[in-house]
């Protein structure tokens, strides 16, 4: 349905209700694909069977992109952090990058 709406949305004329309307369908799609992917992971380690990939994260720059990303997203708000840089943990970084996402936003 993604990749439909995509390729219909660049065929639309720009400003059109046709692709307001495309690109809220989209936004909807991307919205409960990200549920659907957050609770096949959440029945994964439900089931002891999640697998991790786990390495060495920098956590100091993971939060500065997180940073980054809320002040590009909320420009009208402030943020303030207090955390060392070279914050060094082992963990999987894409569950470590859904964590930070879900704590932010």
């Amino acid at each position: 349905m993604q990749g439909e709406l995509e390729r219909t949305l660049q065929q639309v004329d720009p400003g059109s209700e046709v692709q307001q309307r495309l690109s809220n369908l989209l936004d909807e799609v991307r919205r409960l694909s990200g549920i659907m992917r957050k609770l096949l992971l959440l029945s994964l380690a439900d089931a002891g069977k999640m697998s991790l990939y786990l390495v060495e994260v920098d956590m100091s720059e993971l939060l500065m992109e997180m940073l980054e990303d809320v002040e590009m997203l909320a420009p009208h708000l402030t943020v303030q952090t207090d955390f060392t840089d070279g914050l060094w943990v082992k963990g999987d970084r894409d569950l470590l990058i859904q964590i930070l996402q879900n704590l932010f936003m």
